[in-house]
Parts: C-alpha cells; structure tokens; sequence
C-alpha cells in the first residue's frame, strides 16, 4: 500500500512538472492552405475576397493561441482576418484571410503579408510567419505613345510604297503577355480628313509608316492622321489610345509652268498692227516658285507673230495679216499658235517647260476685185441645140475676199457692152469662187454664122466698182441628120458548143447614107457577156472566149459554151455613122451539142436492208431500183444509159450475192450470214456496200458510180460462251458490297441485243454473294457472315444468258477464297496523362507512351498534334495553334515525346497534346487508331533578368519627415518577363554617390537614406534642410542584374504642388505617369510625383471618389526644385494649355499644397482659449469708444451751457452796439441760442458731436450750424433777430440781414480759436479766418477751465 501511495505522489509531481514544461513551448504556425497563393489584381475595397488561410496552435491545451497582423507593415492595412478555433479548442485557430484593398500588379507584382501568432503565455516567445500573395495580371492599362505627336516633313517625290524613316511611331503597354502587345492603326482626321484617305498604311506590328499614295505638294500641303495604339487583350475588353500624326509636303521642282487665263483666244480684222494679246504663265511649284520666260512662237501664221519676255504678243515687224493671201488665207483665217513658257535657268524638259495654243482669228475686209482666171476662152456648139457651150477651158471667176465679201454678179455682153440676152449664165451669182457656164437659148444655125465674139463681166455684189471681163470665142459646129440602115431584119447562126477562140459564127453588113466623116459606118454586139465579138470594120461575128475550147466530159461544165446550160443567144448588133447614129439589128447564135455529160444518179447515194438467211429486202420486195440521167441531148446515144456492179477499179463484176439489170433493178441471189461477211467487204459490222455504175453510149461513152449500203439485220443464232475459268478471293469481315471479281462472256452474234448478256449465280454461295447482272461483278451479299474459320472456300455456278429472241444461255464455275485480316486497333497503358515539363530545355524526353496491339502482324505508328495551348491570360485560338506544332515532337516507332527549346512558360503555362497510334497493318474497312490526351503544365525557369522600366528615376520627401520614411518603392519601376513569382522575386543593393550633408544618420545603415533588400527606399536622419541625394541601384536574381540612379530632394512643403481628381485613388494611380508627363510638357520641367491619398474638404471629411496627387517640380539641368508659388505662377501663364489635361483626366484643380494641421484637443483648446481672447480684447477696445463718445459728447453739452448763461440787463447807452454770445458785454442781452426751438438745438448738438470726434476735443471746425439771435430782454423783451453761419473753410461772403450781426460772428470765433486747441491735422485752408472780435473774459475762463 505504501509502494501505490508512493508512485500516485511522484505520477502528480512529474505530470505537474512536464505541464510546466508544456505551457513553455511557443506557438507553431500551419503552412497556408495554398503554398503560393495567386489573386488577380484589381479594387476588392467594397468585395473582399478570400485569398488564403493561415492556422497556429499550441502543445498546451491550458494555452490559448492568437493570430495578429504585424502594423507595422506596409501591406496590414490591406487585408482582414476571420479567426475560427478547431474543435472548439482556442489552443488551434485558423484564420481566413481577405483581402480588402486595390491592388494593382504594374506597381507591384507580389505582396508580402507578415504574421505573428502568440499564446497566453506571455512568457512565452512570439512566432512570426510570411506569406507572400502573387498578383496575377489582367488587361488594365492602356499602350502610351512617346511622344504623345508626331510631326515629319516628307517631299512630294517620295517613292510609293516606301517606308518613311525619319519618325519612330512607338507605343508601350505595361500589361503582361499578349495585353502587351500593341497593335497599329492610322485613321485620316481633320476637317479635310476626306482628302487624306489612302496616301498612308501602318504595320499593325512595328508601327511602320508606308507610302501608298504619291504625294502632291499643289494639291495638298499637308495631311492628317491619327495613330490608333490598341492592345492585345484577347478575351478581355482591348485598351487604345490616340496620338496625332502632322505629315508636311515639301515642294519639290516637278511641275512645269501653268498658264493663266486659259483659253486665249483673239478676233483681230486683218491688215492690224501692234499688241495682240497678253500671257502669263506661273511655276507650277507654288512651294519654290521660279521666273519663268516665253520661247519662240509655233504653229500656223507663227511667222506674223513675235512674243517678248513679259507675255507680250505682237504683229512681227515688216509683215502684214492679210486675210486673202499667204499662210493665213491657207488656214481660212484661223490660227493655231503654240506658246511655249519655260523655267528661266534650267533645261527644257517635262517638268521645266510646257506650251499651250492661242487661237487666233484674222477678220476679213472687202478690198479685192473679182478676176477670170484667163482673159480669152474659146468654146463651140453644135447648131440648131440649146445646150451649154463646151470650153477648151472652164470659165472660172474667183474673189479672194471672205466673210459675204465675195458674191460675185455675172452677166454676158457684145463687144460694145450692150447686154446679150442669146446666152444664159448659170450660176448667175457666184461666191468666192467657181465655174461659169453659158447656155444657148437662142440655138445658132451653121449655115448663118460660123462663130460669134461676146464678152463676161464679172461684179462685186457689193462694190460694183470692183469688177473684170474675159472675151468669149464661140465656134459653130455642122450636125450629121442620116442613120446607118442593115441589109436583112434578123440573123441566124451555128457554132459547136466546145468551139475557140476566133472561130467565125457569122457576118452583118450595114451602109450609111452620109457622106464624109459622118457616111463612116462601125459596128458593135451586146448581149454576149463576153463570150461572143463583132469586127467593129467588116461586121464579122466570131467566138470570143476559150473557156471550154475543145473540151469533153465534165470540164465543159464550167465553159462559157454550154449547150446544157444556154443552147441559144439571142445578141443585138448596132452600126454607127461618124456622127454617132445608130441602127439596131437581132442575131441568134444557136449551139450545137456534144457528149461531154456523164450520167448522174438522182441520189448521191442508196441505203436498204435485208435480214440474214433471206433474199427478201426488208421492205418486202424481191428488188430495189436505182436511177440515173445525163444532161446531153435527149433521145440521142449521148443520154442512153446501162448499168452494172463494179469491184473497187469499177470494173463490171458478177458479185455472189447481189445482181442488177439494164433498167436499174438490183435484187440478193444468194442468202447472207451475218457473222460471216467479211469486214473488207462491209465497211464495218452490219452493213455491206455495193458499188453500182450507169454508162451513156455516146462517142467515149462517159460513167459514174453510186453506192448501195445493205445493212444486214442480225438473227440470234449463238449461244453466250465463257471463255476462262474464274477464281477470286475476299477478305472475312469484308462489308457489304465489297468487290469479290467479276466474269464475263462472249456472245458471237453481231448486234444488240442478241449480244447484250446478262448474269446471276445459279448456285453455290447465294447466300453469301450477290451478282450485278449487267457487269458480272460479284459482291458481298447484304447479311453475309464471311468466316474463314467456318467456310474458307465457295464453288459457285454462274449463268449467262442473252437478249435475244429466243433468248440463248451459257454457264461456268466460279471458285471465291475467303482470306483472314487485321481488325483489332491498339490500345493505350499510359494515357491519358499529365506530366511537368520545364522551359528552355533541348530535346528532353518529356513522355513514353505505352501501347498494345493484339493482332500479331501489327506495325504501329505514332503521331501527336497540338489540341490546347492555354497562354499565361488567354487560351489559344485555332488559327494560333500552327505555332506551336515543332514545341514537341515524337519518334514515331517507339512513341518517346521530347521537348524543343522554344518552349516557355512567359508565353504559354499549359500545352495539350492528342497523340494517336495507328496500326498500319490494319484492314482498312476497321478502326486502325487509337487517340488520348497528354497535359503538359510548362513550369518556370529563372532565364529573364530584372529590369528597370527607368534608367533614371526621381522623388521627394518632406523636410519635417521622421526617420524610416518611406521615399521610394523600387519594385514598383521593375519587370521580370519570368511568369512565376518565386523567379520574380529581386534582391536591390545600393551605392550612395551623392549624401545629404548630415553626420547624425540612424541605425539603418550609413547614409541618409537606406534601401532594403526587397527595394523599400526610406530616410535614416533627421533633415535640418533642404537636400539632394544620388543613389545608384542595383537589383539582382539568378538570371541576370540591372541598374539604375535614383535621386532624392529633401523638399519643403513650400516646394510640393497637388493635384485634385475627381477619380477614385486606383484610378489616379494608373494615370499618374501619363498625368505628370503631359504636365512636364506644359511647364518645361519635370514633374515628380510624391504620393496619392484621398481627398479632404474644408471640414475634414474625406471623399470616397476625389483624390490629391502631391508632387514637385524639379529643374533637371540644375538639379532644384522648384517653389510651389513659382509653379502656380506658370501655370497662370499656360492654363490654356492645361485644359485637355483637365477634360480629359478629370483634374480639378492645381495648386500649391494646402497644409492642413492634425486635428486634436489640444489644438481646440488652444483655439477657444485664443478666440476667447480675443472677444475680450475687442469687448475692451469698444468699451473705450464708447466711453471717450460720452466724455466728448458730456465736454461739448458743458460748452453750449456755458453759452447759454443769461446776461446782464442791457445798458441804455449801449443799445444797438454789438454784443459777444457767452459773454456778459451788455447785461441787457442773453445767448442767442437759449429760445431756439427744439430742433435747432437738436441739430447743432448733432453737429457739434461730429465735429469733436472728427477733430481734436474742443473743435467747433467742420460743422455747419444756425444760429438764432433773439434779442429780448429779461423782463421786456425789445427785438428779436436770427443770424445764420456757415462753418466751411471758404471765403465766400456771409450775407446776413446786417453788417452788426457778422461782425458779432466773426467776434465769437476768434474768441474760440484762442482758447481751443489747434488741429494738426486740417488743412489751414479749411479753418476760419476770425478777426477783429474781442474775448470775453468769463468766456475765456470757461473754456481754459474745461477738463
């Protein structure tokens, strides 16, 4: 019992002891549920979203454990946290982190989130743990130009279709991958843009700016565009932006001068000197414009015309532009003249030189005579004929005038100019020019008169004062009154028809009775048309062609002398005398024939038919007739006929089969066989053709031949014949209708349908096969179970049989083996399949595949194509997947896939492959193929270097700022085209070139400013002033480095300026750069940004959708920045420029910093206490005011009281002497203010204030008051008189009722003016001038007494 007591006691102590130790251990994170966690970037501000979890726990149960954010961590106010315990047990919590904030991946692609976990031991050592949350790109940004314009100056030449190459049209897009990518295009703009379309075309890749269209300096001086930058974004909506293109044309020498003006055209009268007309002509390039000079004139009437430098045209010296004559008269008075204008100074050519017409009409006048062409004509006519007398000469009359100034009158006259009335003229008026003729009315008789002599006058319609004559000879000429007569009435005559040339037919023989000249007889034939001619002498008829001399047979067809054609002429002869008389008589010539015809059958051919084995025609008939006819003469042995059959010489035969007769009849001797006719003898199969002759029995009898075509109707009379054995072979399985052979055969008969065979399989395998029953081809039948384990072999019997009528049969054996195939596709062990594949690796062997095929005589083959490329943002489309066909490779006998270098995974993270194996061995009626999937995820390799997107880089942090400040975050200005984030992430160093002059620095490090390893820039001192600071950076990872400079200012807030959107702060963060970079442009110095924070009004509340931007201006050449009132300063200058960035960006305003101090209860309290102040400094200061208004207005009523003391009863002696108001002169009188009424007092109180706190305490200056002076007397009043003053500093004249009265006045004031103090500051001019008054002493006393 003691040994159990014992081991319960030291159970307590070691448990108590090893809880102790328990509760000692410190908290131990879980790994998070993703081990990279990836969120796409973007505003999760108003939808948080879950982004990984994270989990801690303790060995203790006893202990609690907790997860907290470390704040002091830039990326803790980002995100949030939902903690759960596990099983209820708050020793194991897991928290579900979200995350809440914008981010966006350009300023950084990954965030780093750091946690410590602690337990309720607070002894017990913190744990911390990092998770880092990469940030997946999408389409955000927009591509930028640099520069935002594009200005170039091209000449008119430029070649089409060339590439411009002084302007680099260039956009950047920050996004990754494909939403990178930029892409071109160029869009005509401007009121003109009409105009512009077409002169230019952009690579949609580069930018690259070609020529399409010639340019054209005279038509368009310059042209506008707009380049359209848009991204990539496949699947996602695209960005673009614009940039402005200014194409100026410069002007080059390709254009000859032009001519102004145009057309010249000029009417001149003719005979006209001096100054025709004047051209101008310019250079064609307006841009470089040149002198341009006239040449020498050309074309017609040129030679009549000069042209001098200025344009200047003129009639030539020593010529004359006569309408009538010369050149101009050729060209009817119309002149081309080529006016050539040229470059002064140059060659002439195309572009340097050009012409142009002037044309030029030359007016007529009347200032020319009609004239004859001769002045004598002779001419004759016959007696006793009105006809028109025949000239060796036509008469002809000519005006070269133009334009109706030529009408020409015509009359004939006797010698002495008496009118002629015998002869007609016609025309009787003429125009310009023409031919005269003269006919007789009034015929001459031979015997009377032998010639006659008159003369022609010729008259200008309209100056008869211009005209000419010619004489006229005319000879009388003697008539022949007798005709030839012929010896008989008519002709008869005979001539062979084959007869020539020459050969005499007959003789005509006419006389005349006239004598001499005109008893001379000739003679003429018509009618012949060649082929017969007269002896014009003697009146012998003869032959007058040989065409068809002495011929015979056919060729006399084509003879002129054709009985067959014209057997008789029917010709007409004539005689003339030599006075041209004539006479007609008939002849007939009448051929005589010849046997020059052969015979001509009436068909050119014969058909008929017969059946073999009969001698009947098919038509019935025993015979069948063929004809023929001969053109000779009828009756006579030149058309008698015979017949006979003719072998192929034509000469008569007895054929076997066939005979004819004498009259054409032609009948079968002999029954025919088909089969049996020779091919020689019937041309081909079915027909037979006979050669018939038909002779006439003329002298050389002629002949010609027909032929006879029989064709031969065939008869059914064999039997369809096989000629071989036929033996075929099928493979099983084969499917239906698979060609097994094909059989055949010959039927002897000669014609369809006795020949036409058809098939179909008797016995054997019907079952199995089928049979076409024309072609003989046999196939498997529809539900044919083909095994050659079961049936290897069929015997099958096959009949033919024929079409004809009977019908005729024949049959054969037909032996079909039945053959084993290949049917089984392969089959897959390992696909389908996921593997990894690393980028950039050469040929390495990324997958074997497995296959299987259970036919035993296969031969596999493998193939592999590109099903799925998927890109870092996108999914491939099918057109893109071309390019990727050589990524991997496969050997197609062992299946082995290998990797090729292009690969890489900044494009493309996953690759799907199909790959097929195909047995080649395969029937292929059967599947051969086999196809599946192999997934390939392309993982990362660290092979881009980091980069800075800025060789040089800027910023700026208050003067007042503590240490560790952040100024800069370097991961923000840095690219890695590497796709995964553990190969994106940077190492930075720095080396410090320029420090701040500063010795007390912090314990960062060494400098002013330190630079962590993850690119976090912050302050390490206090700043005691302005500065400048150059730092160069270094970032760094295993694939490469780069660097840049970094320049710090320590700046006042004096020298920061803001900016205020009306865009959230996301938003203000994308467009910052391209905001600061247009506002670079517009002042001339470079714009630095500062931070963004979101914007607070006037009573500190902050707006969810306005934004402030602060920056400062830095003057890069001398390295200062700028003071904000400087700045403000030039954009009053240039806000006009500043208003697209407004407009487009949203600005609201931009300005000098407005510094607003932190809002705290010390400060309200330091407010009230000051506001408080100073209500009592002010309570105070009117408190004054106020009392020294009573105390000058109390001092003032004391004076007007002292005025108002009664006097002393007036003397007698002095009645009427002036008395003093205030003072006791006349003991009779008293103030005279005392019985004013109520509102003069009032007034003059009023008046009196005014002019004390206007001037010093006692002044009565500045105030106009009245006075009223009543004099009465204590117990009897005597007079009453009111006096009226002005108080202005004038000298104008006081009228008042009497001189006494102004002079007590003036004996007041001066009193006032030598007890009361004087002003200092009024102006002498503005005071009174009293004089010649005396003080009352009691006044004095008063007055000197006043406090």
């Amino acid at each position: 019992m003691t040994h159990i007591y014992l081991f319960c006691i030291a159970s307590v102590i070691i448990s108590c002891v090893s809880s102790q130790f328990e509760d000692q251990y410190p908290p131990i994170f879980s790994e998070p549920t993703t081990n990279t966690p990836h969120v796409k970037e973007g505003n999760y501000t108003d939808n948080p979203i879950c982004v990984f979890s994270i989990g801690a726990w303790v060995q203790s149960p006893r202990l609690n454990v907790s997860i907290h954010t470390v704040q002091s961590e830039e990326t803790s106010s980002l995100i949030s946290k939902n903690c759960t315990p596990i099983q209820n047990s708050h020793s194991n919590i897991t928290c579900t982190v979200y995350l809440m904030a914008f981010v966006d991946r350009e300023r950084t692609q990954s965030l780093v989130f750091k946690f410590f976990a602690n337990s309720s031991n607070t002894n017990v050592q913190i744990q911390y743990k990092s998770v880092t949350l990469i940030l997946d790109d999408i389409n955000d940004e927009s591509p930028v130009f640099d520069p935002p314009s594009y200005q170039i100056l091209l000449p008119e030449n430029f070649k089409v279709n060339s590439t411009v190459t002084n302007v680099d049209i260039k956009a950047t897009d920050p996004d990754t991958g494909t939403a990178g990518q930029v892409f071109y295009s160029i869009m005509s703009s401007g009121q003109a843009s009409n105009l512009y379309n077409g002169y230019f075309d952009i690579s949609s890749s580069n930018g690259d700016l070609v020529l399409k269209k010639e340019l054209d300096y005279e038509t368009l001086t310059f042209l506008q565009y707009t380049i359209i930058a848009t991204d990539g974004g496949h699947g996602n909506p695209t960005h673009n932006s614009t940039a402005e293109l200014l194409v100026k044309v410069e002007d080059v020498q390709d254009k000859p001068p032009v001519f102004l003006g145009l057309p010249y055209v000029k009417n001149f009268p003719e005979n006209v000197s001096g100054v025709i007309l004047h051209v101008q002509a310019i250079d064609g390039d307006l841009g470089i414009p040149r002198k341009v000079v006239y040449g020498n004139l050309n074309g017609s009437c040129a030679q009549y015309l000069i042209i001098n430098e200025t344009g200047f045209i003129s009639t030539a010296p020593g010529t004359n532009l006569d309408r009538d004559s010369g050149e101009i008269s050729l060209v009817r008075g119309v002149c081309f003249i080529e006016i050539e204008a040229y470059e002064e100074g140059t060659e002439k050519t195309n572009i340097t030189c050009s012409t142009t017409s002037f044309a030029l009409t030359v007016d007529d006048i009347n200032d020319n005579a009609p004239n004859f062409t001769k002045p004598n004509y002779t001419g004759s006519v016959d007696e006793n004929a009105k006809i028109s007398i025949s000239f060796d000469e036509s008469i002809v009359v000519k005006d070269i005038d133009q334009n109706n100034h030529n009408n020409i009158n015509l009359t004939v006259h006797y010698p002495n100019m008496t009118i002629y009335s015998g002869i007609d003229v016609s025309p009787s008026t003429i125009t310009g020019n023409g031919i005269v003729l003269l006919r007789v009315i009034n015929p001459f008789d031979y015997e009377e008169q032998k010639f006659v002599d008159l003369v022609l006058k010729a008259v200008d319609a309209q100056d008869s004062s211009l005209s000419s004559t010619c004489s006229i000879h005319i000879e009388i000429h003697d008539t022949n009154d007798n005709d030839p007569q012929f010896n008989f009435k008519e002709y008869y005559f005979n001539v062979s028809e084959n007869s020539c040339k020459g050969t005499i037919v007959g003789v005509v023989i006419a006389s005349d009775m006239d004598s001499g000249h005109f008893g001379n007889v000739s003679y003429q034939i018509s009618g012949t048309n060649t082929r017969f001619a007269i002896n014009t002498t003697n009146g012998e008829i003869f032959v007058a062609t040989d065409k068809g001399c002495n011929c015979t047979k056919t060729e006399c067809d084509d003879s002129d002398l054709n009985w067959e054609k014209n057997p008789v002429f029917f010709l007409t002869a004539v005689a003339q005398d030599g006075g041209g008389s004539r006479s007609p008589v008939s002849v007939e010539i009448h051929l005589l024939d010849i046997n020059d015809n052969a015979p001509q059958f009436i068909y050119s051919k014969y058909e008929t038919s017969i059946k073999e084995n009969s001698t009947t025609f098919s038509s019935g008939e025993q015979q069948i007739f063929v004809q023929a006819t001969d053109r000779d003469e009828i009756n006579s042995p030149n058309s008698n006929i015979s017949y006979c059959l003719v072998d192929d010489n034509d000469t008569c035969i007895n054929h076997i089969h066939f005979h004819i007769n004498q009259s054409g009849a032609v009948s079968c001797i002999k029954e025919l066989d088909y089969e049996e006719l020779s091919v020689s003898s019937r041309g081909k199969a079915g027909e037979l053709r006979l050669r018939i002759k038909a002779c006439d029995h003329g002298n050389s009898p002629l002949c010609s031949t027909v032929t006879l075509t029989t064709f031969v109707q065939d008869e059914n009379d064999n039997n369809p014949t096989f000629n071989q054995t036929h033996k075929g072979s099928v493979k099983e399985n084969s499917g239906i209708g698979t060609s097994v052979l094909t059989v055949s055969a010959y039927d002897a008969d000669g014609t369809a349908p006795n020949n036409e065979i058809s098939y179909f399989i008797f016995s054997g395998g019907s079952d199995q096969f089928s049979m076409d029953g024309s072609s003989g081809v046999i196939s498997v039948q529809h539900g044919a179970m083909l095994d050659t384990e079961i049936v290897p072999k069929y015997d099958i019997t096959v009949i033919a049989i024929d079409r004809g009528n009977p019908q005729r049969t024949g049959t054969t054996n037909v032996t079909v083996d039945v053959l084993d195939v290949n049917d089984t596709p392969p089959r897959y062990l390992n696909l389908p399949n996921e593997q990894k594949v690393q980028e950039n690796e050469t040929e390495k062997v990324v997958f074997n595949v497995s296959c299987i095929d259970n036919d035993t005589d296969s031969e596999l083959e493998y193939i592999i194509q590109v099903a799925e490329v998927c890109y870092i943002d996108r999914k491939a489309n099918d057109s893109e997947l071309v390019n990727f066909k050589n990524y991997f490779v496969i050997d197609k006998s062992t299946g082995v896939i290998s990797s090729s270098p292009k690969v890489d995974a900044e494009t493309v993270k996953r690759v799907v492959l199909n790959v097929t194996v195909v047995d080649i061995k395969t029937a292929s009626t059967y599947e051969n193929s086999t196809m599946a999937q192999l997934t390939l995820s392309i993982t990362d390799k660290n092979d881009n270097p980091p980069i800075f997107l800025q060789k040089s880089l800027s910023a700026g942090i208050l003067r007042d700022s503590g240490i560790r400040t952040v100024v800069f975050d370097l991961k923000e200005k840095v690219s890695d085209a590497d796709s995964s984030v553990e190969n994106r992430i940077h190492t930075f160093y720095f080396n410090v070139y320029k420090d701040l002059d500063n010795n007390k620095v912090g314990s960062g490090c060494s400098h002013s400013f330190c630079v962590t390893i993850n690119g976090t820039v912050y302050s390490n001192v206090l700043f005691t002033g302005r500065g400048y600071a150059k730092i160069n950076i270094t970032v760094n990872d295993t694939a490469g480095t780069d660097y840049t400079i970094l320049d710090i200012y320590v700046i006042d807030e004096s020298q920061q300026l803001s900016m205020h959107f009306l865009m959230q702060t996301n938003a203000v963060y994308q467009v910052k750069d391209t905001v600061l970079k247009k506002l670079s442009q517009v002042l001339g110095y470079k714009c630095v940004f500062d931070k963004i924070e979101q914007f607070m009004d006037n009573n500190n509340n902050l707006k969810e959708h306005e934004s402030l931007l602060t920056f400062h201006v830095l003057d890069e050449p001398t390295n200062t920045v700028l003071e904000a009132a400087s700045v403000e300063s030039l954009l009053d200058k240039r806000g006009d420029s500043l208003k697209g960035l407004r407009d487009e960006f949203a600005v609201q305003a931009i300005g000098a910093l407005t510094i607003k101090d932190p809002i705290t209860n010390e400060n309200k309290i330091k407010e009230t206490y000051i506001l408080v102040a100073v209500i009592v400094l002010l309570a105070l200061i009117l408190g004054i005011i106020i009392y020294f208004y009573i105390v000058s207005n109390t001092r003032f009523k004391r004076k007007l009281k002292a005025a108002t003391i009664p006097t002393a009863e007036k003397n007698k002696d002095n009645l009427g002497q002036p008395y003093l108001p205030g003072s006791n002169i006349f003991s009779s009188t008293k103030n005279p203010l005392v019985d004013k009424d109520d509102e003069v007092k009032r007034r003059i109180n009023d008046l009196v204030d005014r002019a004390s706190l206007a001037g010093s305490e006692n002044s009565l200056d500045y105030n106009e008051v009245e006075y009223a002076k009543r004099n009465r007397d204590n117990d009897n009043p005597v007079e009453e008189k009111e006096v009226t003053m002005d108080m202005y500093g004038d000298d104008d004249v006081i009228q008042n009722d009497s001189d006494d009265d102004l002079m007590l006045l003036k004996q007041a004031v001066k009193q006032h003016e030598k007890t009361a103090p004087v002003s200092h500051d009024m102006d002498c001019n503005d005071r009174f001038d009293v004089m010649n008054g005396k003080v009352n002493e009691s006044y004095e006393i008063v007055e000197s007494t006043d406090v």
